[in-house]
């Protein structure tokens, strides 16, 4: 993207994902060290996103090929359904939907940034493509 180009001021963010029910409670199935266990690359990639009420923006600090971590003041609840739109290095807009699998809001305390994990729902071939673009 541009020097000084901004994002769109709205995301139009998807009714429930059919899928939205079953990862949640799933969710509580996986222990943590298990959900970690994929592959994950840091980026610092500025990203726009809505969830529920919060139409914001934030930095994406790291991926994988199942999620995500956006870095954000502005952090939705657990739980919600976001839709995310981010460039890639390549200039290709890549646009995800997916769901909030965890906060962390208290980011001055710990020293880690505030902001919000996100569990992928059906990530498309561009994405797919950037992960394998940043494992080779």
């Amino acid at each position: 993207m541009a020097p000084g180009r901004r994002f769109p001021e709205r995301l139009s963010c998807p009714g429930p994902h059919p899928a939205v029910t079953a990862l949640t409670e799933a969710r509580a199935a996986i222990p943590m060290h298990q959900a970690m266990a994929q592959a994950r690359f840091r980026t610092l990639l500025r990203a726009a996103f809505r969830a529920g009420p919060v139409n914001a923006q934030g930095q994406i600090q790291n991926v994988g090929r199942g999620g995500l971590f956006v870095g954000t003041p502005s952090v939705p609840n657990e739980g919600e359904t976001v839709a995310l739109t981010f460039q890639a290095p390549d200039g290709q807009r890549i646009r995800l939907t997916g769901i909030v699998w965890w906060t962390r809001s208290n980011g001055k305390v710990d020293g880690r940034a505030a902001g919000f994990g996100v569990r992928l729902l059906d990530p498309d071939e561009r994405y797919q493509s950037f992960i394998d673009r940043l494992a080779s």
